[in-house]
């Protein structure tokens, strides 16, 4: 049996990297979501499934339009896109 190179994630994780690993951005969640539907758009990828809550409670200091989304946008995808969208997601983080 072949194994599945396809891995499913969500905006809030990619969102979630952008905050811990760029601190300074300050960039709205809502924006960045769909910087990053549309780099996954570029790849012909379209959301596997939208306004899923996000795994984090919905009510704290952190969520909040500018640091944490309430939901995601999930994206069924190769694992081999991984290093590229990373590359994007630190690109993301680094505007200011």
């Amino acid at each position: 049996m072949k194994k599945s190179l396809n891995i499913i994630m969500g905006d809030d994780e990619f969102i979630l990297y952008i905050r811990k690993h760029h601190p300074n951005c300050n960039q709205y969640s809502n924006i960045l979501a769909r910087q990053i539907s549309e780099w996954f758009k570029e790849y012909g990828i379209s959301p596997y499934e939208k306004n899923v809550k996000s795994k984090w409670d919905i009510i704290g200091e952190n969520i909040d339009p500018q640091i944490l989304p309430k939901t995601a946008a999930l994206f069924e995808f190769d694992k081999n896109l991984l290093p590229d969208l990373f590359e994007k997601l630190d690109e993301l983080g680094r505007k200011i």
